[in-house]
């Protein structure tokens, strides 16, 4: 008997790779219209100026959650949604970037391209503040890189966004 939850899911589309290979960071200050129906963003518009960024990274090497939060004695529920993202490889163009996005030039929601192709939304309510740590390792195999986490609550879960948000947003290349 197939359950609510998994009802019209057949058993081979429950094999879904895990990872993101890119993400897109875009400033909550820059969006016109967010359209979202039924846990999907349907509609996404940036003001006449803004863009959002891309930032790739090396696969299996960063990570997006969001996990329900809340209390039973006060009928409270929320999402908590974390990130955090290694680039391994520093350069001017790199530390750049990353000072702008941890000081001060707004909150951000980001869009991240999972492994098996499709998109989600985080830090969509409010955006999140980004926080940067570098380390140079230890050992000749440890990363030595940046590593930006963020950690956001709000009250409702990351959503789907559709292939057609995704072929009409404006999206600044990395550049080297």
């Amino acid at each position: 008997m197939i359950c609510k939850l998994t009802n019209g899911i057949s058993l081979k589309d429950c094999d879904t790779p895990g990872g993101v290979s890119e993400s897109y960071f875009i400033n909550i200050e820059d969006v016109d219209t967010l359209t979202v129906t039924e846990f999907q963003v349907s509609d996404l518009t940036l003001k006449s100026t803004a863009t959002a960024y891309k930032i790739a990274f090396e696969p299996q090497t960063s990570n997006f959650a969001s996990n329900a939060v809340g209390s039973v004695e006060n009928s409270s529920a929320a999402f908590e949604q974390t990130c955090e993202i290694k680039i391994n490889r520093i350069d001017n163009n790199v530390l750049k970037q990353i000072d702008a996005l941890t000081k001060g030039i707004g909150r951000h929601m980001v869009i991240i391209k999972k492994a098996d192709g499709t998109y989600e939304l985080y830090f969509h309510e409010g955006g999140a503040k980004f926080v940067a740590n570098y380390t140079t390792g230890t050992a000749l195999e440890d990363a030595s890189g940046v590593t930006l986490t963020a950690t956001h609550r709000q009250t409702s879960n990351m959503l789907i966004v559709s292939e057609t948000v995704m072929e009409t947003l404006s999206i600044a290349e990395e550049t080297v």
